[in-house]
């Protein structure tokens, strides 16, 4: 049997004469496999301590205890109480003869291990909504290498003397308690959350191996099986992947950097920078796994060959090495994928958000919104394919240069042929991708010139279908089409050049290579044999299939970056300017008290209007009292509208001083519901177009539908609530879409509700029963004490304000003061009410003609 000295463990290496030759030597399997993992887990798990102490000082415990958390513990104890065994059995061994000069220093680090493992397995559990990550991935790779040292162990002993089995048997022992450890560690706490942390999706609450792995898939991949998936089936976004968090990630870098033009792409790459950053790791291990491929079939080769000397247990380690090299680019794909893919659903989230903010800002006079739809659809998608393949250029780049190098290597200067052929594509890749950019971009705004013409015209299609305009329409459409389809000739084309180019190096690179190692081989007197062929081939395969990645994705980003500059050029589109002065909105502070009536709204010296050299109204000083009806009458073109619309910062030009109490600019709009003309209604249920982006509350839903007299109209319908709208509402009659829009109004429950003319639609009893309802003074808004204002020019509603506005035709205020005060002294008041009672005059001198001409006929 072959002593210690013969197998050389406390040499630093693999074996030779012993163990079969197919072992390490025990001082470097206690060093690199024992004492190397210790320490580096020992580092980690002190930076991750740092993490989880504070949330336990904050009492931020997201989960339960449990059995399982006292199951932890005591493996971890049984563990501990192995460990300090195994160290005194290593005080008690004479490093000469059974163990090594680093035997106890691992076996120390082991047993300070436990008390890092005991302490991070509690605080986890308590603070953290998933599984470990730091201890799933210690504990598997201590488990492999522990099980190597282990069948060291038992193989010295086997050798040397069977009466030394004790420290191998407590080796397996902690390996077993080890294994059972980890397994307690992978087990997701979901049903264990506290309630405020259930909604965590399955992706937040899964472990390492969950997520690597993509295990936590497989109810979606169930449901799938069974039915067709559904938004609803589907978990909510991460809080990490919303666009509420994006967006304040990104508007807080781009609005710094807003006095200088800032470059998106420059801004999105620093709120982005550690999700971009993310996927380069797993990358990088990917090409590792992927360039072991062509050495190990190299070194099969010879094992096959019988060119070198291979010990019996070769065979088995080239089937555990391949299974190691693949299982491994399986793994790191999967990882790198998912990053990749998180990293495009935040770059999505930023984008969309950064357009929806502009729209909402941005001057229509200046500016067309509908240019909108294109750059959050199509120019979306484009840059989305663009930088889907952002790191596979780097990455593949650096994969060839390594498989030029280990092809030179096995052919020598023949490795310049697909050299040679991969820089002529390159040259001409890139040749494609300069012309790429320009021609997206043409097609880009051909398409938007299409879609914003589809929109108007669905938005017309009432007016267009009344005016017999269908057939005009549909041959602009058409025509529009032609040119879009024409402008995108260009790009295709390059398309197709780009795809010849990037199949050029797969397809002639083994031919010319080949070519030249033979015409050089018969010169030097050199011999073309198996192993370097097939070790070629491969390389060659590894170093022109990333080309065609290569030579793809190039133009694809060079033309996404032309897409993202169409959304930078949006975003730099000049904004509405409204002109509030200084002291626009000032804060009334809370807990003081007030002397007289407290106002909503207060404006004094007001200028308003659509354009600055033409205002609507001027000179403006007004009071809207809080919690009250206030009624804003005119004639025709008074401006009623612009006032409504100065209240919700919506007006091109401003001039003066405005007041919101307890509101600052910012957040005044936030605390407004407004109604205009024209309701809006979007693509959707009918329930989603009241509900809005409220949260759900039945019982105050059926309070708004109540109020606006939906209900009998929803029962008509053939899904009820559930049934889609159509866009913008053409399933709806024109006075059903106004009550939605009023309905939503009321459902979202702000402190100030503005109307503008809303009701100038409905017929005389729905009007009514709505104003009465909504806004009369036992109506819903009423009793919630919320503020109204109401724009009209119904007579007969102004005795149930408590506050009215009379606006001139000369662009002032002409009066203001309560129905009574101005029935006495306004004059504009008194000839409205006097051509009201004449109308109402008039319908019943009408009926009661109408009437006598019936009884005379019968």
């Amino acid at each position: 049997m072959a002593n210690s000295s013969a197998c050389a463990d406390s040499e630093f290496g693999p074996v030779h004469g012993c163990r079969g030759d197919f072992d390490f030597s025990l001082l470097f399997e206690q060093t690199i496999f024992s004492a190397v993992p210790s320490g580096l887990f020992l580092f980690l798990a002190a930076i991750r301590l740092l993490v989880l102490f504070p949330r336990q000082k904050k009492s931020q415990r997201v989960a339960v205890g449990s059995g399982l958390r006292w199951a932890k513990l005591s493996a971890v104890a049984c563990y501990g109480a192995i460990e300090v065994a195994l160290l005194a059995s290593w005080i008690n061994t004479q490093p000469g003869l059974y163990g090594t000069r680093a035997s106890i220093a691992a076996a120390i680090l082991k047993l300070v291990d436990v008390f890092a493992l005991g302490t991070l397995s509690w605080l986890e559990h308590s603070y953290s909504p998933r599984p470990s990550t730091l201890l799933n991935v210690y504990l598997l790779i201590s488990l492999s290498f522990d099980a190597v040292q282990t069948r060291t162990l038992w193989l010295k002993a086997h050798d040397e003397s069977s009466s030394v089995i004790l420290i191998p048997a407590e080796l397996t022992a902690a390996l077993v308690i080890k294994s059972g450890l980890l397994v307690l560690e992978v087990i997701e706490k979901r049903s264990l959350l506290l309630p405020e942390w259930r909604h965590k999706t399955l992706e937040e609450t899964a472990g390492v191996f969950s997520r690597s792995l993509l295990i936590w898939l497989r109810g979606i991949l169930a449901k799938g099986r069974k039915t067709l998936l559904a938004p609803t089936n589907l978990d909510p976004l991460s809080d990490g992947l919303g666009t509420a968090h994006l967006s304040c990630a990104f508007g807080a870098i781009w609005n710094k950097q807003s006095k200088r033009l800032p470059r998106l792409s420059l801004v999105l790459l620093r709120a982005l920078r550690w999700s971009i950053m993310a996927p380069v790791m797993p990358r990088l291990a990917q090409v590792a796994f992927t360039l072991c491929q062509p050495l190990l079939l190299r070194e099969f080769l010879r094992y096959l060959a019988g060119e070198a000397t291979f010990v019996g247990n070769t065979g088995y380690a080239f089937i555990i090495t391949y299974g190691l090299v693949y299982l491994g680019i399986a793994i790191s794909g999967c990882i790198y994928w998912r990053l990749t893919y998180k990293s495009l659903v935040k770059l999505r989230g930023c984008i969309l958000a950064a357009v929806y903010e502009k729209t909402l800002g941005i001057d229509p006079a200046r500016c067309d919104t509908t240019a909108a739809v294109p750059l959050i659809s199509t120019d979306m998608e484009r840059i989305i394919a663009g930088f889907k393949d952002v790191h596979e250029i780097w990455a593949n780049t650096v994969q060839v240069a390594i498989s030029v190098w280990l092809l030179y290597r096995e052919l020598g200067i023949a490795c310049v042929a697909p050299a040679v052929v991969a820089t002529v594509s390159s040259l001409g890749s890139m040749l494609m991708s300069a012309f790429a950019g320009k021609a997206q971009v043409l097609w880009m705004e051909a398409t938007q010139e299409r879609v914003a013409m589809t929109a108007r015209a669905v938005a017309g299609m009432k007016s267009i279908k009344l005016l017999g305009l269908s057939e005009s329409v549909y041959d602009l459409l058409q025509k529009l089409r032609k040119a879009e389809l024409h402008a995108a000739r260009h790009f295709r084309h390059i398309e197709v050049l780009t795809a010849t180019i990037a199949f050029l190096p797969l397809l002639l690179s083994p031919v010319f290579t080949f070519l030249v190692f033979v015409l050089q081989a018969q010169s030097a007197g050199e011999q073309l044999d198996t192993i370097k062929a097939f070790t070629s081939l491969g390389l060659l395969q590894l170093m022109t299939q990333p080309l065609v990645w290569l030579f793809q994705a190039i133009p694809l980003f060079v033309a996404s970056l032309g897409c993202l500059n169409r959304v930078e050029k949006y975003l730099h589109a000049e904004p509405r300017k409204t002109n509030f002065s200084p002291s626009t909105f000032e804060v009334q502070p809370e807990g003081l008290p007030l002397t007289g009536p407290r106002n909503a709204v207060v404006i004094r010296a007001g200028e308003l209007g659509w354009s600055e050299t033409k205002p609507v109204l001027t000179d403006v000083n007004i009071n809207i009292p809080t919690s009250q009806l206030t009624m804003i009458i005119g004639p025709v073109a008074s401006g009623k509208s612009t006032l409504a619309r100065a209240m919700i910062s919506e007006l091109p030009h401003f001039r003066g001083d405005i007041q919101i109490f307890d509101s600052v600019r910012e957040t005044a709009n936030t605390d407004i519901a407004f109604c205009g003309q024209e309701p809006f209604i979007m693509y959707g249920t009918l329930l989603d177009n009241i509900t809005g982006f409220s949260s759900f509350d039945s019982t105050w839903l059926e309070s708004a539908i109540h109020a606006t007299d939906l209900g009998n109209d929803i029962a008509a319908l053939p899904q009820g609530r559930a049934t889609n709208v159509g866009s913008k509402g053409t399933r709806l009659s024109g006075g059903q879409q106004q009550r939605v829009a009023i309905a939503r109004a009321l459902y979202a429950r702000k402190r100030m509700a503005i109307f503008d003319d809303v009701l100038s639609g409905l017929d005389a009893t729905t009007k009514a029963k709505v104003f009465e309802r909504a806004m009369g003074p036992q109506g819903l808004l009423r009793q919630s004490g919320c503020t109204v204002v109401f724009c009209t020019h119904d007579v007969s509603l102004l005795p149930r304000a408590d506050h009215i506005i009379v606006l001139g035709l000369d662009g002032h205020v002409a009066e203001a003061g309560t129905y009574e005060q101005l029935r006495e002294h306004s004059s504009y008041i008194k000839s409205l009410v006097i051509q009201e009672k004449r109308s109402k005059d008039g319908d019943v001198l009408r009926e009661a003609i109408s009437d006598g001409a019936t009884r005379d006929g019968n």
